[in-house]
């Protein structure tokens, strides 16, 4: 059975949100993604254990080698 997609501009589900009372909602969903830690990082005096760029390697070294032991 095929499929519709039919593209939604957002300024309508900013409408829709704002006529529910759900502009919050519409804002977390439609907003940006990206984390900021740099007030957790001032005020806790925390450190990541790794840097991003390490984790990111680790990860796919494990993905890797998961993949590997499963053939």
């Amino acid at each position: 059975k095929p499929q519709w997609q039919l593209p939604i501009p957002k300024w309508c589900y900013k409408l829709a949100g704002s006529i529910f009372g759900k502009q919050d909602v519409v804002d977390r969903l439609l907003g940006s993604l990206q984390v900021d830690i740099t007030h957790t990082k001032e005020t806790l005096g925390w450190k990541p254990p790794q840097t991003l760029e390490e984790g990111f390697k680790q990860t796919a070294e494990a993905f890797l080698l998961n993949k590997e032991n499963k053939k």
